[in-house]
């Protein structure tokens, strides 16, 4: 067991787990329900790359971590706060989501750049994470426009 490629698996977990709740948190709070849907479906693909990533620590011997952290949990109340105190919360949480989906397509990026053991996972999960950062910048660009 390669206890770094371990410790960099679980901190991908952590940050996608904490992205799907998010997200989740997100759905719930904007008022459209195209949007509504766009975030549920965001969350579902983060929960398949969760257990992606979770099948994959155990595969090479490690612990599985909770799936929400702490900060995460943190995360998610002060966007929800932030939600509730902007004029628009759907503009709000495109603008908020949208900043965590590239730290989070910047982390797999680096992992996979950093680690070519894990070149084969990124090569299953990177495709999904580029969709979902595709769609963020469809919203995004439609606030802009």
């Amino acid at each position: 067991m390669d206890r770094t490629v371990i410790r960099s698996l679980s901190q991908l977990l952590r940050r996608a787990s904490d992205d799907r709740e998010l997200y989740l948190k997100a759905a719930s709070m904007v008022s459209e329900p195209g949007l509504r849907a766009v975030f549920t479906e965001i969350a579902a693909a983060l929960a398949a790359t969760v257990g992606e990533l979770r099948r994959e620590i155990e595969t090479r011997g490690g612990t599985v971590p909770a799936d929400v952290s702490l900060a995460g949990r943190q995360r998610a109340r002060m966007a929800a706060w932030r939600m509730r105190l902007a004029g628009n919360a759907d503009n709000a949480g495109i603008a908020l989501l949208e900043r965590a989906e590239n730290r989070l397509l910047r982390h797999f990026e680096a992992a996979a750049e950093n680690d070519p053991s894990l070149a084969a996972l990124a090569s299953r999960l990177l495709p999904r994470l580029r969709a979902v950062h595709l769609d963020m910048a469809t919203l995004v660009h439609g606030l802009r426009g």
